[in-house]
This record gives structure tokens, C-alpha cells and sequence, in this order.
């Protein structure tokens, strides 16, 4: 892949071409198709540059997610959590930090309500989580109970999940919302969600 430097010099020599071509008398058409031929390069190398930084960031964000949640606190995790949804279009509130009744945050879109566990753990998320989420979301009257973590669900989790209707995100999806969240509110590094998320804490609901 030809990078950036050698499209603008590339770009800059088609330019002095042209102007050579027209000032010694040579068909000014080819002169114009030779500055079409040095653009048409050099706005590949541009998009090409443009990808190559893209793809450098949603590494970098794989890493963040990979490795910083793990030193989280709890309540910074809830945190994480709360401004990666909002930058994807939900609304997010907390529940109080001492008698959630399983949920700790509630988020809206459009009509949906989603109870949400947050379980940031260094070892696999078991069945408790799935019956604490489904009865946050009996409580706040959800339509959706979620169970969120940084690590990975045991078998009884996940089959309990399937059989009660709760939604199990994992690492690697999670992960994925990062990297949706940080395209959504630009190049800004991922810390600063948490700080510009609109979340009251301690909770706003009941």
C-alpha cells in the first residue's frame, strides 16, 4: 500500500507535468489526463490512508477492551456500561448502589425497557446473575432483562438464560459494542465516555 507521503509527492509531480505540458505547447488534454491519473491516485492512497487508521483504532479499542476492563471497579464498570449505551441512542439510568433488586441500570429505547446486571468478575458469570437480571426486570417492569460482563457465562448460566428469556452479553460482545460506541462519538479516546456520560449517580429511579 503506497502511503500517504509518496500520494502528495506523486500528486505534486502530476501538477508540474501539467504545467510542463501546457507551457511547451503539447496538447492540453494530456496534460488534464495526466493531473486525472496523479488525483485518481492520490485519492486511493487517501482512502486507503483512512482506512489503515480506522482499523488501528478499532485495534487499539480491542485492547482497551480486552485489558482495561479487567482492572475496573464494579462501579467504574457500571460506568463504562452506562456511557458506551448512551453513546449508542439508549437512555441509561442507575439504580440506588444498595437495593437494586437486580438490576443495575435500566435503559430505554424507543419503547424498549432493559433491565441490566453488570458483573464485572475475574472468573466465569453463573446462574445468580441470570436470576438477579430477570428479577430486576420483573421489578422496573422491563420488557428485557440483560446480564453484562467482562468475562465469560457457565454452562448453567447460559442455559438458564435461554430458558427465562435474559440476554447474555459476553466479552467478546461487549467488545463489540465498545468499538460501536467509539464509531459513534468519533476519535476521542474511551475514557472520555465515562466522564461525558449524562448518568446520575447514585441512581435517578426508585
Amino acid at each position: 500500500m503506497m502511503d500517504w507521503t509518496k500520494a502528495g509527492i506523486i500528486m505534486s509531480v502530476g501538477l508540474w507535468i501539467v504545467a510542463i505540458l501546457v507551457a511547451t505547447g503539447w496538447n492540453f488534454w494530456a496534460g488534464v489526463a495526466v493531473w486525472v491519473a496523479s488525483l485518481a491516485v492520490f485519492l486511493k492512497c487517501y482512502d486507503a490512508r483512512a482506512r489503515a487508521k480506522k482499523a488501528e483504532r478499532m485495534r487499539a479499542l480491542v485492547r482497551f477492551g480486552a485489558e482495561r476492563m479487567d482492572g475496573m471497579t464494579g462501579v467504574q464498570f457500571e460506568q463504562m456500561l452506562a456511557a458506551v449505551f448512551t453513546a449508542l441512542g439508549y437512555g441509561v439510568s442507575a439504580t440506588p448502589a444498595s437495593g437494586d433488586y437486580g438490576a443495575d441500570l435500566v435503559m430505554t429505547r424507543g419503547s424498549r425497557k432493559i433491565a441490566v446486571q453488570a458483573k464485572q468478575l475475574s472468573q466465569n458469570v453463573g446462574n445468580k446473575a441470570v436470576q438477579e437480571a430477570a428479577a430486576g426486570a420483573l421489578h422496573y417492569g422491563a420488557h428485557e432483562a440483560w446480564v453484562v460482563t467482562n468475562s465469560q457465562f457457565t454452562r448453567g448460566a447460559v442455559k438458564q438464560a435461554g430458558s427465562a428469556g435474559v440476554v447474555l452479553v459476553d466479552r467478546d460482545k461487549l467488545v463489540k459494542y465498545i468499538i460501536l460506541a467509539h464509531e459513534a462519538v468519533g476519535n476521542g479516546p474511551p475514557i472520555r465516555w465515562i466522564a461525558a456520560s449524562p448518568v446520575s449517580w447514585p441512581g435517578s429511579l426508585p
